[in-house]
């Protein structure tokens, strides 16, 4: 898993002031996103348009560990394409 806003170094000052309103956090890996541009890019074989990554949730603090079977399940349809996240608002 990847790290989350509640391991944030913006909140390594004081955490106890905000780590009681996390709930919990969508977590996108943007950084294989980036890797695997680069790396087309490296390779000549750059594809444009979206990049595609599997997304993933923490349940750091324990609010929401009742629901991890529901999340789960949702994560896995999202991974799956079932459900498409729109990318821009509408």
């Amino acid at each position: 898993m990847f790290p989350d806003q509640f391991s944030s170094p913006a909140l390594q000052h004081s955490p106890e002031r905000w780590t009681g309103h996390i709930l919990t956090s969508a977590v996108k890996p943007f950084n294989e996103a980036v890797y695997l541009a680069l790396e087309g890019y490296s390779r000549g074989d750059l594809a444009a348009g979206s990049q595609i990554v599997a997304m993933d949730y923490s349940t750091s603090g324990g609010f929401v560990d009742e629901f991890i079977p529901q999340l789960d399940a949702i994560k896995e349809q999202i991974n799956s394409g079932e459900i498409v996240v729109p990318s821009v608002p509408q």
